[in-house]
């Protein structure tokens, strides 16, 4: 039966991919018709148990074929490390992008935001973040969010963070992960932020941007408002300035008329006294 067309399709063919397709619904531990020659009572296969063992035993001697340390080679324990002493690998910063053309702040995308995802607007200028701040030097976590799962929250371009953080956060969008490497001169610069951050060191965050909200004390609405009136106060500036120009010219013009009329009847008298003589 293992072999008849009516039940398996190509049965002479090595297709184990059909039991996560066509056969997805056997179960080579259960009595499935399919497998009544070689799946049940004395004809059961001795190989169904024998895989199921070897498959762990398998990988099992893969994973020990590697040598898995962490990056700084501390010993491994099974408590949560603190944020001073956790290791973090760094990635390469090789398809990073260059957000400020000197190199102070590089980006590089972790995870994508979704396609109809919000960034930081004029609106909704506070931003939540979860992070990992590194020092590039050492790999060393000097501080996170993700230890007590707590929100930093900010609002873009008040100057309460350093400065590489109100460059890459303009750019990024709700739900996005990016690896943000910031020069000293964007960062804490020459002085530093003793004991945690020396001076002059070159820091790398892994930022998620996890939500954008209005300034406080200022809804959605209210601010959206705001900004309506602020366009329709600048529209009436240019008008006004608009109409004060056409003003000009046309007075301008006016000026310009009269002394045209003027230069006619002067050179129409000087006309009529050469015909007299």
């Amino acid at each position: 039966m293992h072999r008849d067309p009516n039940v398996w399709v190509d049965p002479c063919l090595f297709q184990p991919e059909r039991f996560l397709t066509t056969h997805k619904h056997v179960d080579v531990r259960e009595q499935s018709f399919e497998l009544t020659p070689f799946g049940s009572g004395r004809r059961i296969c001795p190989g169904i148990s024998l895989a199921l063992q070897v498959t762990q035993l398998t990988l099992a001697h893969l994973l020990h074929a590697f040598d898995i340390t962490p990056p700084s080679d501390e010993p491994v324990s099974d408590s949560h490390p603190s944020p001073r002493t956790r290791q973090l690998k760094i990635a390469s910063m090789s398809d990073a992008i260059d957000l400020t053309g000197d190199g102070g702040v590089l980006k590089k995308v972790v995870r994508h935001a979704k396609p109809d995802a919000t960034g930081p607007t004029l609106d909704l200028p506070l931003v939540d973040v979860h992070y990992d701040g590194i020092l590039e030097e050492t790999g060393e976590v000097f501080d996170t969010t993700h230890e007590d799962n707590t929100i930093f929250s900010f609002e873009i371009g008040k100057g309460s963070v350093i400065k590489a953080w109100d460059v890459a956060l303009r750019t990024m969008k709700v739900g996005e992960i990016a690896k943000i490497t910031c020069k000293p001169e964007y960062a804490y610069g020459s002085a530093g932020s003793p004991p945690d951050i020396p001076p002059d060191a070159t820091l790398i965050f892994e930022v998620e941007l996890v939500a954008c909200n209005p300034r406080k004390g200022l809804s959605l609405g209210s601010a959206s408002d705001e900004r309506t009136r602020l366009e329709e106060l600048k529209k009436q500036r240019e008008l006004a300035a608009a109409t004060k120009e056409e003003e000009k010219k046309k007075r301008e013009d006016a000026k310009a008329a009269a002394a045209a009329r003027i230069q006619a009847k002067l050179d129409a008298k000087k006309g009529g006294k050469g015909k007299g003589k």
